[in-house]
């Protein structure tokens, strides 16, 4: 548990370690990164969540 004041360790924000651990394959950080700061503009959030999961080599419904 973490004090008041103290900072949590490990990957923050658009850091990709917190997601390549669900990634199938080989994949490339960087294209994992701009997919999560959504680095192209989407008109739904389906299509940014398909971007990351595409990004991870995972399938989509769309």
């Amino acid at each position: 548990m973490l004090t008041d004041g103290e900072s949590p360790s490990g990957p923050i924000g658009a850091d990709p370690a917190w997601f390549l651990p669900f990634a199938i394959g080989d994949v490339d950080p960087e294209r994992v990164r701009a997919a999560l700061l959504a680095c192209k503009e989407y008109t739904f959030a389906e299509e940014h969540h398909d971007a990351i999961l595409n990004s991870l080599g995972l399938p989509s419904c769309n």
